[in-house]
């Protein structure tokens, strides 16, 4: 069964409900290329004579006939500015057409009065089926040979019960496979085309041109910069060295910022001390001076040895010895080898030790406390 004998159910039920016919079976406004009426009405579709494409009847193991188009290129064998198209016409039955949409496009643009033109056609997907020869107004005639429509000339062909192109044209064909003219791509280039061509080539030079300068002028007062910089502040002029010294400072600035945490963790350890049972506190006593003293003057009378007592402002002080003792002891010593720090604290009681184990241990978790008899050596990492 052929393409448009599958609508002939539906053709007959629009006949049969006409209300149908306009939204539903619409037939396709067809004109002949050669044979074009003055007047060309819109969302008209043109029909390509035999002469303009190749056609061919093939029996291909497909389903579909965009799949049967691509065997086009095996079937006819032409160049490649040829394009393909196939319609199905029975059951892995397919009519071929080969085109050149340049010369199609040539042709279509060569009729004026041909803008209304969306789509186009073949011969072949309209008249295959057509049951009477056809004749033209140029004395040939469309007929089908082994489905295959061809034009001849009207003398080798006997043309009793022959139908003229406008009759065939006049019959109602519906669902006529068509191609959008949008769809040629012309090589040809106008001058027009030319000119806004070269137009945007030339912008695009001179942008390009522009950019290239101003990148190397910024690049030069970059290179002017970095000498200043590296003039200015005696740096090393490889990036190597620069880097090497950055990683080294960080590094060191880093160890200083870790040290200053953990001796103020020391500084913060929770160490209640008192004075010892036999030593005697001095006397803060001071006999105030008649007349008013002022700055920092050492009370007359100090010995050697004794606490450093000051008169302050007219009052004397004394270091806290709780800041320094722990029942009498406290840290022996505080020595710090560039990677640790070790601790040695003076505790005669196993009570206070385990008081100064448990306050070490809360703000430094991998500490390392051993004893060596009333002495407790910590090392923090």
């Amino acid at each position: 069964m052929s393409f448009s004998n599958r609508f002939q159910g539906l053709r007959s039920l629009c006949q049969k409900y006409p209300f149908l016919y306009r939204f539903v079976c619409s037939p396709t406004i067809l004109v002949y290329s050669d044979e074009l009426p003055e007047n060309i009405p819109n969302n008209s579709v043109m029909i390509l004579p035999p002469r303009d494409y190749w056609a061919i009847q093939a029996v291909l193991n497909v389903k579909t006939a965009k799949e049967a188009a691509t065997f086009g290129p095996a079937l006819f064998d032409l160049g490649d500015e040829y394009r393909y198209a196939a319609q199905k016409t029975g059951k892995n039955s397919y009519s071929l057409i080969a085109y050149n949409p340049a010369e199609i496009s040539h042709k279509l643009h060569a009729f004026p009065h041909t803008a209304v033109i969306e789509k186009f056609t073949f011969a072949q997907w309209v008249f295959a089926d057509e049951e009477h020869p056809i004749r033209l107004d140029n004395g040939k005639i469309l007929t089908t040979i082994e489905g295959v429509v061809i034009e001849i000339d009207s003398d080798y062909l006997h043309i009793n019960g022959a139908i003229g192109i406008n009759e065939a044209l006049a019959k109602p064909r519906f669902f006529i496979q068509s191609i959008p003219v949008e769809q040629l791509s012309s090589p040809t280039l106008t001058s027009k085309t030319v000119k806004k061509t070269l137009f945007i080539l030339i912008l695009i030079l001179g942008n390009l041109t522009a950019h290239t300068v101003l990148n190397y002028q910024e690049m030069g007062r970059l290179d002017s910069l970095k000498e200043e910089v590296l003039d200015h502040d005696k740096l090393p002029e490889t990036s190597f060295e620069r880097d090497a010294l950055t990683r080294s400072l960080q590094k060191k600035e880093a160890g200083q910022l870790r040290l200053r945490e953990q001796f103020l963790h020391i500084s913060d350890l929770s160490i209640h001390a008192t004075l010892p049972t036999n030593v005697n506190t001095p006397s803060q006593t001071v006999t105030p001076s008649s007349a008013p003293v002022e700055g920092v003057v050492l009370i007359p009378g100090s010995n050697p040895g004794e606490p450093n007592r000051l008169l302050v402002n007219g009052s004397s002080n004394i270091p806290t010895p709780s800041l320094l003792v722990f029942q009498g002891e406290g840290i022996d010593e505080i020595v710090y080898d560039g990677k640790n720090i070790k601790i040695l604290l003076n505790a005669s009681e196993n009570k206070v030790k385990e008081d100064l184990k448990k306050a070490i241990m809360k703000p430094f978790k991998k500490a390392k406390i051993s004893e060596h008899g009333n002495q407790l050596e910590v090392w923090i990492p």
